[in-house]
């Protein structure tokens, strides 16, 4: 959203004359004299001027559109910056004054426009120089302004804006503008009775609330599409009436009219009802504002400069992936499709001619677009070996008849069926089959009506579409857990596939996490022919997970699991969000899946689709570029996570294990989430605020010494691998929390004082709650209530007392888990692992399991066991601790002990003198440590070299494969046949030569 246009004005005026002031007026050998606001220009008003030192101006900057009334102006605070009138109101005071350069800002976008010459008509895609969008008030970016102004100026390289994503500015300009416009016009609606129950029918529909702010979006970007389409039809429909600026007394006159051209396209063209039929979203009125026309009118003339269809494959899809706010698609799970991933998947699924291909979470139609191109290719080698001619308009009704796309949304249903109607918009057809519906409600071998009508010689009719059985199921389902879908969807779900989940316990319990991609595969089989290929793309998450366990045994049940293909890159732009591919293929034989053999990729840095595929049918070839592993489908662990089978962990797991001398963790400690008794794993104490306490609270309770005990709450507290007393007395003498509260008596052998602060924990509000929850008190949380019922604490505010613990682990890490000393009585918090030993254990024994603990050995069980999580870290739950390799301290030697034990002192005195090590960088320093330690260990179990290399490797590839999740998405570090055409400016930096532009005198010199 713009900030005001007076806040917009007075920032920018402060930062150029700060950035001129700080390189005193001289950028590039131009020298500029002093911003100006608010100069007179004949009549008006510019808002900023910049001018050169000798007084003639050389920027224009317009912060605001102003419209002139007969008692003045009236300025609009929101405006799109790319609108003609405030465009011609900024070129107006450039002319006028002179000026070389003229920019449009709201302070969300910047436009920067070079005035043209005497005499020579200005059009925004030739005038065009810079575009900063999004555009931030901050010295950067107008550095960077002015930066590009000098060097323009002087005839030095720039890169000017390129037309594409000028193209995409444009139009994300347009919908902002728009859907802030809409948003009170929406709200208005909502009180209107009939328009307020279309709307809840809508979102019961698509199972979801629909905000205000989200339907004025959508109907702001479904209005842009319609224009721009109805645009592509003019340039190939003769008899379509241009669509010109219209003149109309209010907004719902506006849409009128719109909709009249709408159906004037429909009727020409006999098609395109599921682009300009939208529902709901055509029920929704411009406001009734002058301005809003305008800028309206100005986007249908633009549209005659900018051709959508000249730009890429799917465009409209990378459109909408710009469009749509991150944390918006975040929330509703669905991300726009790499074109590479869906052209990887896609021509491994797609194999004749005559496939008939499902989408059924279609979102942009990306898949769809990349099955049109593969299945143009296969008709046109199937032409030339039988030597017959096809027709263009035959091959493209054809091929849409092949296509299948379905959602549960109308918003991305019009997004597919505007990508592919533009597959060949010369050629119209009714054989989309664009289907609105929730897929769990969908049968194969069933029909559906269309959300719309056909218009016909006979009349209107109301189209259906007959669910075929399909050669290909090809999507990227949405990345939902179950607690987060509608529960509609999930009634659909259950009433569907509800006895395969209870079958394969991927219902309630670890059900919970279950994404709804599992859903979809498992309904998707179904719609299969015999030996119908399905391929998707979801989150990898289920690699490494308890749920993911069940699913793999659904997996080899039912199909030949053709390949797994993991990225070490992250191919979304949304956080957190690392992918694998699944490739698919049904098979009822028992015999013939388990003689299939699986082949697991890692995809660890750039590569080709081409590679990829020829990975799949010959990976012995690709082991020098990708990690491979090949397992016999028969051979593929059913109750084991399917991680440790791509990364080839069994074998190293069965040498380390079968070493006389290593033992499991659970043979030795009890472990638990941290080791107060009445703290649960999930709930914990149910309230922090209340249970643990500073030093200075603690005092002012009047609840030391008797009724606490020194506790640690989080590992950011612990950076070595020790906590000592004075790492506690640290804690307690910088206030913060140290103690926890036991009270394991009954309520009336309470002093007055613990009581007092008991009751308190019973009326004061605390606890964090969810947006729209009423605050709740310590006493009303979940885990306070089950101790409250249970028979061990004498109610709520009774913790039960504390286990002794002499060692703990860190629960969750990113990047190395560490296993401590705990020398004092210490209470541990949920958020940490107690390792409490079955046997008493001697100093010297416990020093040298907390050193192989600490070993890259053990980290490479952790990363193994454990389960990958957001942000790249990685927890090690109780569950998965127990199972680790530990040794056997009891079997080795005086000599072996003492050796270990001096490693972990080594180890502890050196993460002291750096400070702690719960950096990357300080882990770094202690490597040398750790490589001592793993060599002892090995020297110790009798492991070869080239197994304690692998076991090194092996850390390092997974550690880095879930930390890179959470950096920056590299879309395009899967290579396609096709390149993107539009993409971002980037930034500062060498260019081709080619894209730079140079006046017309630089380059006479340059060539004399």
């Amino acid at each position: 959203m713009a900030l005001k246009e007076a806040k917009v004005e007075g920032e920018l005026y402060y930062l150029i004359k700060t950035i001129l002031k700080k390189n005193d007026y001289k950028i590039h050998d131009v020298e500029f004299g002093d911003v100006e606001r608010q100069q007179k220009v004949d009549g008006g008003i510019a808002d900023l001027t910049v001018p050169f030192s000798d007084g003639k101006h050389c920027l224009v900057i317009e912060c605001k559109r102003k419209i002139i009334k007969p008692s003045g102006f009236r300025t609009i605070r929101d405006f799109d910056v790319f609108g003609s009138r405030v465009i011609g109101q900024a070129l107006n005071y450039a002319v006028r004054l002179g000026s070389r350069t003229f920019a449009t800002t709201n302070g969300a976008r910047l436009a920067l426009f070079r005035t043209p010459k005497a005499g020579e008509p200005f059009r925004i895609d030739t005038h065009r120089l810079l575009v900063q969008d999004p555009f931030k008030l901050e010295e950067k970016n107008v550095e960077d302004l002015l930066d590009f102004l000098a060097k323009w100026h002087t005839g030095l390289p720039v890169r000017l804006v390129e037309i594409d994503w000028f193209f995409i500015s444009r139009l994300r300009s347009f919908v902002d503008f728009l859907s802030k416009s809409l948003e009170p016009v929406v709200k208005e609606l909502k009180a209107d009775k009939v328009f307020s129950k279309k709307l809840e029918e809508f979102s019961t529909k698509i199972g979801t609330t629909i905000t205000n702010e989200q339907l004025a979006r959508e109907t702001a970007y479904l209005l842009m599409n319609k224009i721009v389409f109805y645009k592509i039809l003019e340039r190939h429909y003769k008899a379509l009436p241009k669509l010109r600026p219209i003149s109309a007394p209010d907004g719902k006159y506006f849409i009128e009219f719109l909709k009249g051209y709408f159906e004037k396209a429909i009727k020409v063209t006999g098609d395109f009802e599921p682009i300009f039929i939208t529902e709901l979203y055509g029920d929704i009125p411009l406001p009734a504002l002058d301005y809003v026309f305008e800028e309206v009118n100005s986007f249908i003339e633009d549209m005659d400069i900018h051709k959508l269809e000249e730009i890429g494959s799917d465009v409209v899809g990378y459109i909408y992936e710009e469009l749509l706010p991150d944390e918006e698609r975040h929330r509703l799970g669905q991300f726009y499709t790499p074109p590479p991933i869906a052209e990887l998947i896609v021509k491994w699924a797609v194999r004749s001619h005559k496939d008939v291909v499902l989408d059924p979470a279609v979102g942009s139609g990306t898949f769809l677009v990349k099955a049109y191109q593969r299945l143009i290719e296969l008709k046109s080698e199937h032409s030339k070996r039988v030597k017959k001619r096809i027709r263009r308009k035959d091959i493209h009704k054809e091929i849409l008849s092949q296509l299948y796309a379905d959602d549960i949304n109308p918003f991305p249903a019009h997004l597919t069926s505007m990508n592919l109607a533009m597959r060949d918009v010369r050629y119209p057809t009714s054989e989309m089959n664009v289907i609105i519906e929730n897929f769990f409600d969908l049968k194969s071998k069933s029909r559906v009506f269309a959300p719309y009508v056909v218009k016909t010689p006979k009349g209107e009719i109301r189209r259906y579409f007959n669910i075929p059985t399909f050669d290909a199921v090809v999507a990227n389902p949405p990345y939902t857990r179950w607690i987060e879908i509608p529960e509609k969807t999930q009634k659909s779900i259950n009433k569907n596939i509800g006895t395969l989940l209870k079958k394969y316990k991927l219902s309630r319990g670890i059900g919970k996490e279950t994404g709804i991609y599992v859903h979809f595969i498992m309904h998707a089989y179904d719609f299969l022919k015999k030996n119908g290929r399905l391929g998707m793309i979801t989150s990898n998450s289920w690699l490494q997970s308890a749920y993911g366990i069940n699913f793999v045994n659904f997996l080899l049940d039912h199909f030949k699991v053709k390949a797994i293909i993991d990225f070490n890159q992250r191919l979304f732009t949304i956080p957190l969000v690392a992918t694998c591919v699944i490739l698919l293929e049904k098979e009822k034989s028992e015999e013939a899946r388990n003689e299939n053999e699986t082949v697991l990729i890692y995809v660890e840095e750039e590569a080709k689709v081409e590679e990829i595929l020829d990975a799949i049918d010959n990976p012995e070839g690709w082991k020098e570029k990708f990690l491979i592993s090949v397992a016999r489908q028969s051979e593929i662990p059913r109750d084991e996570k399917i991680i440790k089978t791509m990364f080839g962990a069994v074998d190293v797991e069965e040498m380390v294990k079968s070493s006389h001398l290593v033992t499991e963790m659970q043979n030795l400690f009890d472990l638990r989430y941290g080791n107060i008794k009445g703290v649960f794993a999930r709930g914990g104490t149910g309230g922090d605020k209340f249970f643990y306490l500073t030093r200075k609270n603690a005092e002012y309770r009047g609840l030391i010494p008797e009724y606490v005990y020194p506790v640690l709450v989080s590992s950011r507290y612990s950076k070595t691998f020790r906590f000592s007393n004075e790492d506690w007395q640290e804690l307690k003498k910088n206030n913060k929390p140290c103690y926890v509260f036991v009270s394991h008596k009954p309520m009336h052998e309470l002093p007055t004082n613990v009581k007092e602060y008991i009751k308190w924990g019973e009326k004061t509000p605390i606890l964090r709650v969810r947006k729209g929850e009423n605050p709740k008190t310590p006493k009303e949380s979940i885990a306070s209530q089950m101790r409250e019922k249970s028979k061990e604490f004498f109610g709520w505010y009774d913790l039960g007392g504390v286990m002794n613990t002499p060692a703990f682990a860190t629960y969750r890490a990113q990047y190395r888990h560490r296993f401590c000393l705990a020398p004092m009585t210490l209470a541990i918090d949920k958020d940490l692992l107690a390792l409490i030993p079955k046997n008493k254990l001697s100093k010297n024994h416990l020093k040298a399991l907390l050193t192989f603990l600490n070993s890259t050995i053990s980290q490479f069980f952790i990363e193994i066991y454990g389960r990958s999580t957001g942000g790249g870290m990685i927890e090690l739950d109780v569950k998965a601790a127990t199972k680790l390799p530990l040794l056997n301290v009891k079997k080795l030697t005086t000599e072996q002990v003492h050796s270990l034990t001096t490693l972990y002192e080594r180890l502890e005195s050196e993460s002291r003198k750096i400070g702690g090590v719960d950096t990357q960088g300080n882990l770094e320093e202690i490597s040398p440590i750790i490589d001592d330690i793993d060599s002892q260990i090995s020297s110790i179990m009798g492991l070869n070299k080239s197994i304690l290399s692998k076991i090194k490797t092996g850390v390092k590839i997974l550690s880095e494969r879930r930390i890179s999740r959470s950096r920056k998405a590299i879309p395009e570090s899967v290579k396609g046949e096709e390149e993107p055409k539009i993409r971002p400016p980037k930034k500062r930096g060498r260019r081709r030569k080619e894209e730079f532009h140079r006046p017309l005198t630089r380059w006479m010199e340059e060539y004399r």
